[in-house]
């Protein structure tokens, strides 16, 4: 029963509202999340079937068996703890056999390939997707959440319903007990068209103890994330924000205190809280309300009565050091208005270009006022002075959407291959402002090459994944007997075979590349795409068959950078030849003629420029600009 539209009347008001609280609140003490995943034991590993669903243009994610309506809850809570290997059944259950879906776990530091967090698998309607999760044993605790991501209905498919939280579990020995799972609080909030829910309802309450603290969890999901204020007002709550993005902050945990905190609708955050007496504090995502925190005397037996929040637990050599760090490259990213990025469109089998695994990077990232930017995998620490907007200078996010350029530092360690950019207004992702970079040199020990297509459930439940579903996780590049029918992963270690449009094909020989169409130039040994769209040959070309690197030439300080090193040296002191090499190079750099102007798209190399007519520019890249971001830096 939905009465909220209604306007009461003097005589009517109360019980109105009386109804809707009774009718689409759902109070509980301690957490109220909806459901959780069923993992259970299998081998040495963990498994779980999870069911997404359709239901008009309703989408979901449910435990098999649930009987709840499509898209009416949030997902289950997919809870997990460094150290373990966690397998995941993805059955879509929709009827529709031509639909597409799949799943990201937006903040896991987990592998972009194989059968692990790689966005260009899907299942279609009726038929299951295995995925391996592989949680370092030294992942960051945090909040996080999944969703699908089938280019070009990712946002059809999260605006309907599908969508849910993931937490990492910390080492909680190293917590003081009010950041424990029994004292957390999960608050999903959706921000869909004009409604504001928390966890699927009208209005989550949550009952808390009056002077306990307490870890609330946040997640917000909103389309176009779109940044908006999550507001605690009324009551007597002291609230202090202690982690982003699913990573405890670098500041002490009092460090950034008050009662209201910028958010994109794709962010999470932690926060300690703890009302001081008997009250209701509202919880309101920009224009609504998600949920009510009622203090009281309940005996519970829930919260910690500590007089002290105590420290963050130590963070994993990928995340420390950052700040002082020497970068081994610098670029600049840039998110445009005609939903490209860096004047690249989404193409799967072109990336945008190449770092080197083990190394770290600085990147100036412009235009994410507009255009709210999420990377994967690798969390991003501000070192722009003074920050960038609400964004911290020395802390770490994944999402980032800030008025002006926006200086970031990460570490491209533990996972490699293949790395995604996008925009998360997910109407512009879908139209192609979303890219790749490709992270090689990834030691073998740490690929997932695991050929994982989809396939026909056994069961109306799919089945759960064993210890033996899963073929060898490092495949060798070798010669195949045939191409047809082979998978993502499967095809790229054929020698001789190619992908065109999701599908496996023999590579052919040609004696010219001159106006081939985009297939014949796909599966031709001798021919390579260019970033203007034309067929050329590799060996006249100054594109190589392989990928650009994202080099130190593209510094936005070319002044004190060194200059391009195609071995990729991790010494910036060492003097690489200035002549270009008479062999085409297997990573040629991006020019430094890329312009830190949010009002201009970067120029690439001539060999990649994506308008073959223009003159680039000699000249070095223009500093970034230095003026703070007018935007308040609440935190």
């Amino acid at each position: 029963m939905i009465m909220n539209h209604l306007q009461p009347t003097a005589s009517t008001g109360i019980f109105l509202a009386a109804v809707v609280l009774l009718s689409n609140s759902h109070v509980n003490v301690n957490a109220a999340y909806p459901s959780s995943l069923n993992w259970s034991d299998c081998g040495q590993d963990k498994c779980a079937t999870l069911e997404f669903c359709k239901d008009g243009t309703n989408y979901g994610y449910r435990n098999p068996g649930d009987i709840t309506r499509c898209g009416s809850k949030p997902g289950p809570l997919i809870r997990m703890a460094p150290g373990n290997t966690y397998k995941l059944t993805l059955h879509n259950s929709a009827d529709d056999s031509t639909l597409n879906t799949n799943i990201h776990t937006h903040g896991l530091h987990i592998t972009g390939s194989g059968d692990g967090d790689d966005i260009t698998r899907f299942v279609t309607g009726g038929n299951c997707l295995d995925y391996t999760w592989d949680i370092p044993w030294d992942h960051p605790g945090g909040t996080n959440w999944y969703h699908p991501h089938y280019h070009t209905l990712t946002n059809d498919q999260i605006a309907g319903g599908a969508f849910g939280m993931i937490v990492i579990d910390d080492d909680y020995s190293q917590l003081n007990s009010w950041a424990h799972p029994r004292n957390e609080l999960l608050l999903l909030v959706s921000d869909i068209e004009s409604s504001v829910l928390g966890n699927g309802n009208i209005n989550e309450v949550f009952q808390v103890e009056v002077g306990n603290w307490y870890r609330l969890r946040v997640s917000t999901v909103e389309p176009s994330a779109r940044t908006a204020a999550l507001s605690f007002n009324g009551g007597s709550c002291t609230v202090y924000k202690v982690a982003s993005d699913g990573i405890w902050h670098n500041s002490a945990l009092t460090t950034y205190s008050g009662s209201s905190f910028d958010m994109t609708g794709a962010s999470r955050a932690d926060y300690a809280i703890s009302c001081a007496a008997v009250g209701s504090t509202t919880i309101k995502r920009g224009r609504g309300d998600a949920a009510t925190i009622e203090a009281g005397q309940f005996g519970s037996n829930t919260g910690s009565n500590e007089r002290d929040l105590g420290n963050a637990p130590p963070k994993p050599a990928s995340l420390t050091g950052l700040n002082t760090a020497n970068p081994d490259g610098t670029f600049v990213i840039s998110m445009s208005d005609n939903a490209t990025i860096n004047g690249q469109s989404w193409d799967e089998e072109l990336p945008l270009g190449a770092i080197r695994y083990d190394g770290i990077y600085e990147w100036t990232i412009i235009g994410t006022g507009a255009h709210p930017f999420h990377q994967y995998f690798y969390h991003m620490l501000i070192v722009e002075p003074g920050g960038c907007g609400f964004y911290q200078e020395g802390e770490l996010y994944d999402t980032l959407s800030a008025s002006g350029n926006c200086r970031v530092r990460f570490y491209a360690i533990d996972i490699g291959q293949r790395m995604v950019l996008h925009f998360h207004i997910l109407g512009q992702e879908e139209k192609g402002a979303m890219t790749w970079i490709d992270v090689t040199g990834t030691p073998s020990g740490k690929q997932n090459n695991v050929d994982s297509s989809a396939y026909q459930c056994s069961g109306a439940g799919g089945r759960t994944p064993t210890t033996t579903t899963h073929i060898q996780r490092q495949l060798q590049t070798t010669t195949c007997q045939t191409c047809t029918g082979l998978g993502n992963n499967k095809c790229k270690a054929c020698s001789n075979c190619v992908r065109f449009q999701g599908n496996c094909y023999a590579q052919t020989s040609c004696t010219s590349c001159v106006g081939l169409d985009p297939f014949n130039c796909a599966i031709c040994a001798e021919c390579v795409k260019s970033q203007g769209n034309t067929c050329v040959d590799v060996t006249q070309s100054s594109q190589p068959s392989s990928l650009p690197s994202l080099s130190p030439s593209g510094s936005v300080q070319p002044s004190s950078e060194p200059s391009f090193n195609p071995s990729y040296s991790t010494n910036p002191t060492s003097e690489p030849s200035s002549e270009p090499s008479s062999q085409p190079s297997s990573q040629p750099s991006l020019s430094p003629s890329v312009s830190v102007q949010p009002s201009s798209e970067p120029s690439l190399n001539p060999s990649f420029s994506t308008n073959p007519t223009s003159e680039p520019s000699s000249e070095p890249s223009s500093q970034p600009s230095s003026e703070p971001s007018s935007e308040p830096s609440s935190q």
